[in-house]
């Protein structure tokens, strides 16, 4: 490709350029201007403000109502704690002990607790309750109200006179501590204060409340306290409305002490964001207009003068367009390489390249350029460091020799980033050459982890078997201290616990601490064998006695299971020299394996015989749901599970089998399965003759 002839392409990483007779013509691109898409994002800007406005609003309306809710649990809980004060004061005194409770005075008990209060404190309601929660005073507004005979307090109240019995008699201070809560009587909403009668002088607080006369003052949600509270504070249609129901407007919730709905306070709220809304948005809306207005005639004028140019750059545009196609289907060829392409000529001049080429070289865009020479490309990289530690001046000598001589064979370097990259070259006709420069980065990042991690691997895989086989003490100590504590706790040594949920949680702990134990223990133990590190406490073993205890283990859990045990032990047979607790441990799990894979109403089969070469034969055979024969070497493997419905109606963690395998090879002996589906199951562990005692 020749750079220096008029009407010809040239590539450059600016993209396309063409010569024209006289002199570069840069091709713009030619838009259709219209009206329409700048009044639409003129409509668009109106309607995000005014959606901003529009949502300030609400917040505004939100936070006043907010605040309106928050007024109102305020004044409600200002209004318990008053009619708490005016309760205590009326109860907490000699006279009410001796009028109240010791001589029963009615007079004074009008005056004092009906006619005061009432007057005072708005008390529309007066009780007094004896150690029986009986009735012996009643007031309503201030009025007396006629007893029947062993007469009990209103339904509504009896939360709270619970809650009153129930918690201290008085504070810390001495006083009588008084309990408070809404409640409803006679369909109407109360706000409630119960205190004990006592006297001002008494020795001891005491800590349990006894069952002492009661004064409850109570005060009526009525329109007359709704009225008052809706003009000292602004509610407007404030109401109690006796409804579960939500409401679409602000409301408090009046809950009972022990969280009943009994109603709620519900009132209008103020909608200052409403009004600002109103006020501000025909102000902004005929703003947006007249924008809208100018606009429009000032694109109208622009889009003239716009057609205009288009007719001028069409005529521009249809002498350049051959040039234009040859040299963009050059441009994309080369940018959709994947490889960085270089071209030089005979003298070993730059004659075109792709953005491949520049990025994997880190050039900048001001470097490259048509007839840059090849030696100028050497030292800027030496100049940057790119050669280092090698001294500059030789590697761009070896490198020069290399392009002169149009070196065919594969080179790979690496870049001061890291990325490797493959350079090959390929001679031009007439002189020159072609480059290209993959990057094998990755490749190399692959190659180098697959045996890192292969070497890692390996290392791993005998850090875990020293690491586990070396764990034991630290595992086994805390998880000891669980179940220690946690049986202590289940047996109640040093007393009851207390809750009954409590009871629950502790054998749950102590079952998952066993389990987590025995699985600690599995793991220990396979992998002390595969370190070899396990080691056998031989013994005699007589084999009536170790089914016996591996009986007592599983005996409880196969009866639940619904299952029938049977021992068969061939008569005559000898004692086992072995280690016991191994042999305990590999027949414990086979049983479990039986226990598990086995339906509700089967069999299991635990048997000792000999063979006749005699080997000794410890067989356990059910009848459970069977293994199919490509499945068994996956039930062998380690952590290894068949899946089946019934299979995982238990958890296991697939240790069994290959930790009972193992345990019978370090006893030179073997351990044979064979089962088949819906009919059974049978394990055997087969030892040497040699270890017959």
């Amino acid at each position: 490709m020749e750079s220096s002839h008029e009407g010809q392409a040239r590539i450059s990483r600016q993209g396309v350029r063409r010569i024209g007779k006289y002199g570069p013509v840069e091709r713009k691109p030619i838009a259709r201007w219209s009206v329409l898409p700048f009044l639409g994002l003129l409509g668009i800007g109106a309607a995000v403000i005014g959606g901003l406005i529009f949502a300030a609003a609400r917040g505004q309306d939100m936070v006043a109502t907010a605040k309106s809710i928050e007024l109102a649990q305020s004044l409600l809980t200002a209004q318990s704690r008053d009619l708490v004060r005016v309760n205590r004061d009326h109860a907490w005194s000699d006279d009410a002990v001796r009028n109240l409770v010791e001589e029963p005075n009615a007079a004074w008990a009008r005056e004092n607790i009906s006619h005061d209060p009432h007057q005072a404190s708005g008390v529309s309601e007066s009780f007094v309750l004896d150690s029986q929660d009986r009735l012996l005073f009643r007031f309503h507004n201030g009025e007396p109200v006629t007893l029947e005979s062993r007469v009990k307090p209103p339904r509504g109240l009896e939360t709270l006179i619970e809650a009153a019995r129930a918690g201290p008699s008085t504070g810390t201070s001495g006083e009588p501590t008084s309990v408070t809560g809404i409640v409803r009587m006679n369909g109407t909403i109360h706000l409630a204060a119960v205190t004990p009668i006592m006297r001002t002088s008494a020795a001891e607080p005491s800590t349990t409340r006894d069952r002492s006369h009661l004064l409850i003052f109570g005060k009526a949600l009525d329109s007359a306290w709704l009225s008052v509270i809706a003009e000292d504070y602004g509610f407007d249609d404030l109401s109690v409305v006796l409804s579960a129901d939500e409401f679409d407007r602000p409301s408090l919730p009046l809950l009972s002490t022990d969280g009943r709905r009994l109603g709620a306070l519900v009132w209008s709220p103020d909608t200052p964001g409403n009004q600002m809304l109103w006020s501000v948005l025909p102000p902004v809306g005929g703003a947006f207009a007249l924008i809208g207005l100018l606009a429009f005639v000032i694109l109208r004028q622009i889009d003239q003068g716009r057609r205009e140019n288009r007719r001028h750059l069409e005529v521009i545009a249809a002498k350049n367009e051959q040039l234009e196609k040859l040299a963009a289907l050059q441009h994309a060829t080369l940018d959709s390489v994947g490889e960085g392409i270089s071209v030089f000529d005979k003298d070993l001049k730059l004659v075109i390249w792709n953005r491949t080429y520049a990025a994997m070289h880190d050039f900048p865009e001001t470097l490259l350029r048509p007839g840059l020479s090849f030696v100028d490309l050497l030292r800027f990289n030496a100049k940057r460091g790119d050669y280092a530690p090698r001294p500059a001046e030789e590697v761009i000598a070896e490198r020069l020799a290399a392009a002169m001589r149009c070196d065919r064979t594969p080179t790979e370097y690496t870049r001061p980033g890291g990325r490797v990259l493959e350079l090959r070259r390929n001679p031009m006709p007439g002189g020159g050459f072609v480059s290209s420069a993959r990057d094998i980065t990755e490749r190399k990042r692959t190659e180098r982890e697959l045996m890192a991690a292969k070497d890692q691997a390996e290392l791993a895989n005998r850090a875990k078997t020293e690491f586990l086989a070396n764990i034991s003490h630290e595992l086994r100590t805390p998880l000891n201290a669980v179940l220690g504590f946690s049986e202590i706790m289940k047996d109640e040594l040093f007393g009851p616990v207390g809750c009954e949920a409590y009871r629950g949680y502790v054998q749950d702990i102590h079952l998952s601490g066993s389990l987590l134990l025995e699985l600690i223990n599995d793991i220990l133990d396979l992998s002390k064998i595969e370190a070899g590190k396990f080691e056998l406490n031989e013994e005699h073993v007589e084999l009536d006695e170790l089914f016996a205890s591996v009986l007592r283990i599983i005996r409880e859990r196969a009866q639940a299971a619904g299952l029938s045990i049977t021992v068969d032990i061939e008569p005559g047979l000898p004692a086992v020299r072995a280690d016991k607790r191994a042999l305990k441990q590999i027949l414990l799990n086979l049983l479990s394996n039986a226990v598990k894979f086995t339906p509700s109403g089967g069999s299991i089969t635990l048997k000792a015989d000999r063979d006749s070469d005699g080997a000794l034969r410890l067989s356990v055979m059910d009848t459970g749901i069977g293994i199919a024969t490509e499945d068994i070497p996956q039930a062998m493997s380690v952590f290894g599970q068949v899946d089946s419905t019934l299979a995982r109606k238990y958890n296991g963690t697939g240790l069994g089998l290959p930790l009972s395998r193992a345990l019978t090879e370090l006893h030179r002996g073997s351990l044979q399965l064979a089962s088949q589906p819906g009919i059974g199951t049978a394990v055997s562990v087969c030892l040497p003759p040699e270890r017959a005692a």
